[in-house]
Formats: structure tokens, sequence, C-alpha cells
């Protein structure tokens, strides 16, 4: 699995970002009543359609669709859209100690003390893995703060002084289809390009 660079200037007119559960729901056909169960399981899907190109930027797309050979390789999507609701501009964080994978919480420290750091909502990526900051959350006068965050932690834990991105989220993806790489073209000859895509986690 090769990670292929997204072409820079990739614009889109419109695109979905959601989250992929596991879970089950069971009813009674005698009380009607409801059981669910539900596994940690998440995972992001992502569908776009770029804005219409041609010529070189067309070209890159082409050839960035190609590279990416299917569902084998994968690209660092950054989240369309997302910015800092708390509009933090101060240092950035870091993991601090352990986040066993499965947790819904990441200690962190190294940010400007005490301030907002994340409103609740804001995206983060840590470890190649976009998160939900699930609450407003202000620095302790240490730089402090212990993130919650949705979905939990996937793969192994992240490395300890590993950078929080918050500000320059992303998703790591792969193609959803084998047959991503395909255009449509209007005249006079420009290329519109759709993602179809889901996080990718081995």
């Amino acid at each position: 699995m090769t990670v292929i660079p997204l072409p820079e200037g990739v614009s889109f007119e419109d695109a979905e970002i959601g989250l992929e559960r596991a879970d089950q729901v069971m009813r009674s056909g005698y009380t009607g009543r409801r059981q669910t169960i539900s596994w940690p399981f998440a995972l992001w899907v992502f569908t776009a359609r770029t804005v219409p190109e041609e010529g070189i930027a067309a070209g890159r797309l082409r050839s960035f669709l190609a590279r990416l050979k299917g569902r084998v390789n994968t690209f660092r999507m950054p989240v369309p859209g997302a910015y800092s609701l708390a509009g933090y501009t101060g240092a950035v964080g870091l993991v601090n100690g352990t986040a066993l994978a499965g947790s819904t919480t990441l200690p962190t420290d190294g940010w400007t003390p005490s301030t907002a750091i994340f409103k609740d909502g804001d995206y983060m990526t840590i470890n190649d893995e976009c998160k939900l900051v699930t609450a407003d959350i202000t620095s302790n006068g240490l730089g402090q703060a212990l993130l919650p965050i949705d979905p939990p932690l996937k793969r192994t834990a992240p490395d300890n002084y590993q950078l929080v991105m918050g500000k320059d989220a992303y998703i790591l993806l792969a193609a959803a289809t084998s047959d991503m790489a395909k255009w449509k073209l209007s005249r006079p000859v420009r290329h519109t390009f759709n993602f179809v895509a889901v996080e990718a986690f081995e």
C-alpha cells in the first residue's frame, strides 16, 4: 500500500462526508421493544464531485486516479470545509503518554496554556486517523488537555509526542471501488471527476 499525493489545488463542486458504523437492531414481535448491539467499528466515507478541470490540472487528476490502482493505494484528503471552530492559533499539541486502541479519549499537552483549543465538533487527525472532538476543550495552566474523540482509536497506539493535527485535519482514504479512475467530459474539453472513497484501515 502506497500513499499517493493528492494534486495541489483540487476543488470540489460538492462533497459528502459521513461515518459508516456497525450496529444491529432487533425488535420484539410481541412487545415492540427494540434491542441494539453496537460495535466500535466506524469508518469515514467520502463522496465528491470536482469542479470541471482542463489542461494540466485535468491531466494531474487523471494520473492521480490511475496511480491509486483501484482500491490498492491510499491518499490523504484534507477535510473539505474544516477549520478551527475555536479559532485556535497557538502551539501545536502533542500526544502525552499512551492512548490504546479502542480509546475514546486522547491525552495531550504542548498547547498554549489556559486557551480554548477545540470546540465541540472540530476535526483533528492523529496517527492517520481522523476524529471529531466531542466537547469544548480548553487547555489547563500547563498546556495539557484530555480530548474526547469519536470514533474511537482503531490502529496501534499513537507514539508519545506525536503531533495532533487540528488545523490541517485529513482523512486517509482508499477508493471504494476498483473503477474510480474515470471521468466525464463536457465541451470544450472539461473533465469532471467523481471521488467515492472510504477510510483506509489495515
